[in-house]
């Protein structure tokens, strides 16, 4: 029996999306970023691709977004990728921000080329296990037009999000509300999701001959949660695949740390992890380039890039160091992402807050992120800040963006 042919689209979104990830977004696009020595994207296609071996045939990988094409970072991770992966991977531009379906409409001959069976959305802002053979497993079950992934959470924190009411025994959405003011459910959208190729588009058609656009608003603009699966919630045409394992948005850049954590921990035999020369405590990756003192300490959740050096009796745990930055002697980094070509002076400390997720509102200056090419001085501490690129610290802040 041959297997379903599929399509993987991933929404990269672009520059103007990218604002509450600053100052990481700055120099180089949000699903680009460094997470765990890998791209974030990268991530997405590493698990799904895991997920689909054997159960699908993956004909193609594409990236949907506005962001500049041209960029050679995006042509390197693509080539990369397809080596790695060994799938066809495309990025497709979007002339601007068209919603989440907008890009998927303007490319459907893209994505329906070579017929494939059904195709996954993902967006790139959720990090999670991605259980794509189980999510078609379930769609097919079914028999719906669309599968969304979902997964059960607290309910105060339910109104942050696509909200799903699911009939308890077949799965079927009876309602989809997108962050609604009262609570509805506790089930939410996970951002992912797999459609019946041909049903998907007949749907679409017919969803926007019957909707009513406001005057002056985008006629390429199209919001799969708002404007397919809130009308169509009514018609017996969704299907919900609840998931039990990790799930989170990439909201803000203080949630790196929490991704990195999983990613970590999910990929540690495919990662470069250190094995000596220098203290190790859990996970620790350690580019080769990187020169470590042999009584430095790291770890645990602890990623070092290329060519950053780390000096004597240095202490870093959950945190991210990115390329050509230098820790020097004595200095302590916890819960904290080091942009590129930093300085941290001597007896320095950085420090997050460890349980900056459970702040309220998903606040990014629960831990310490350092732009590009930042300077800190000797003997300061600088705690759940956010510094811009190309500052020179000579003092101690807490709680502060500085500019």
């Amino acid at each position: 029996m041959s297997l379903p042919k599929v399509k993987l689209v991933i929404l990269v979104g672009g520059p103007s999306k990218g604002t509450r990830f600053r100052p990481l977004s700055m120099d180089t696009p949000k699903p680009l970023f460094p997470v765990s020595d890998k791209p974030l994207v990268w991530h997405h296609v590493s698990a799904s691709c895991a997920s689909l071996n054997g159960k699908a045939d993956l004909r193609e990988i594409l990236l949907i977004g506005f962001y500049d094409g041209k960029n050679p970072e995006w042509s390197k991770f693509i080539s990369n990728v397809e080596a790695e992966f060994k799938v066809p991977v495309r990025y497709l531009q979007e002339e601007g921000r068209t919603g989440t379906g907008g890009g998927i409409i303007r490319f459907r001959n893209e994505i329906q080329s070579g017929s494939p069976d059904y195709f996954y959305v993902e967006h790139c802002d959720v990090v999670c296990s991605f259980p794509l053979a189980d999510l078609l497993q379930s769609h097919q079950s079914s028999g719906k037009d669309i599968t969304i992934l979902g997964k059960r959470v607290p309910s105060d924190q339910a109104h942050r999000y696509g909200c799903i009411v699911v009939h308890p025994e077949s799965h079927e959405v009876i309602h989809y509300a997108e962050k609604p003011e009262t609570f509805i459910s506790d089930i939410i959208n996970c951002g992912v999701y797999l459609f019946s190729t041909t049903s998907f588009f007949d749907l679409v058609e017919k969803v926007r001959q019957n909707s009513k656009r406001e005057p002056g608003s985008d006629p390429n603009s199209f919001q799969l949660e708002q404007d397919l699966f809130m009308p169509v919630s009514h018609n017996k045409a969704i299907n919900c695949f609840l998931s039990q394992e990790f799930w989170i948005q990439l909201k803000s850049a203080g949630m790196v740390i929490k991704c990195h954590e999983h990613f970590m921990r999910v990929n540690a035999e495919k990662l470069k992890l250190a094995k000596s020369g220098f203290q190790v405590q859990g996970n620790v990756m350690v580019d080769p380039t990187a020169k470590i003192d042999p009584s430095a300490k790291l770890g645990p959740n602890v990623s070092i890039g290329a060519g950053v050096v780390i000096g004597p009796g240095v202490r870093i745990s959950n945190s991210i160091v990115l390329d050509n930055s230098e820790i020097k002697e004595r200095s302590c980094i916890l819960y904290s992402v080091v942009g590129w070509k930093c300085t941290i002076g001597k007896w320095a400390r950085l420090e997050g807050v460890p349980d900056f997720s459970a702040q309220g509102d998903d606040k990014s200056n629960g831990i310490t992120i350092l732009g590009n090419g930042v300077t800190v001085a000797n003997e300061t501490v600088i705690r759940a800040s956010i510094v811009l690129p190309h500052k020179e610290l000579s003092g101690s802040y807490a709680d502060q963006i500085l500019l």
